[in-house]
């Protein structure tokens, strides 16, 4: 999995396993640490 930002995950919205579609959302970046790459 590659991001266009970094910061740290704050919740995995799947598990190891799990099927997933495209654009499925997969886990969300605390947005209080984001940083522009």
């Amino acid at each position: 999995m590659v991001t266009r930002i970094s910061g740290l995950i704050e919740i995995i919205k799947v598990e190891e396993g799990d099927r997933v579609t495209k654009g499925q959302l997969l886990a969300v970046i605390d947005a209080k640490r984001q940083r522009k790459v």
